[in-house]
């Protein structure tokens, strides 16, 4: 293999139920010399932005340079309520916490002059990947230069949004 994607999901087993991908990739990046790691998705509107830039990070460093980093809004309506958050914030939420981890990757000041990014990681922000169910969302993500990830099941149907992959 090339490549290995992870994906991240809270609480439902049946969806891959793995809610720290990062932490996966550092060990599978400590057992492998070559292939490329990447996130499929960090479920970005559920994390704290500031950890998310500097554990992809530190795991870049780990990982001599094989990290590749997509993010995602979420998809499943009752993971978003033990973070706080309701299904229909996700998107604000993902764009303010996208924006946030980018500017730290570019090195920018983080509230105070004296903050930065430790480590630096400019790299990662040349390798973001968006994924996303809509035709708006893949023109965003193009107009960044970020590339695009396309799920085989989804959208769930809007009349049943609580169906499991295996009922897809």
């Amino acid at each position: 293999f090339d490549t290995a994607w992870i994906a991240q999901h809270h609480f439902h087993e049946r969806e891959g139920g793995l809610p720290s991908p990062l932490v996966f990739l550092a060990h599978v990046a400590a057992q492998t010399q070559s292939i490329r790691l990447g996130t499929a998705i960090i479920t970005l509107p559920m994390e704290n932005p500031l950890r998310v830039a500097e554990d992809a990070a530190v795991l870049d460093l780990l990982a001599d340079g094989r990290l590749e980093v997509g993010f995602g809004s979420g998809g499943t309506p009752t993971s978003f309520l033990p973070f706080g958050l309701t299904f229909d914030e996700r998107g604000a939420t993902f764009a303010d916490h996208l924006h946030l981890i980018q500017s730290a990757w570019r090195g920018d000041s983080l509230t105070h002059p004296d903050n930065h990014l430790y480590p630096p990681a400019p790299q990662l922000a040349e390798r973001v990947w968006i994924a996303t169910f809509s035709v708006e969302g893949a023109v965003r993500a193009a107009r960044a230069g970020h590339g695009l990830m396309l799920s085989r099941t989804q959208p769930r149907p809007a009349d049943q949004p609580g169906l499991t992959l295996d009922q897809i």
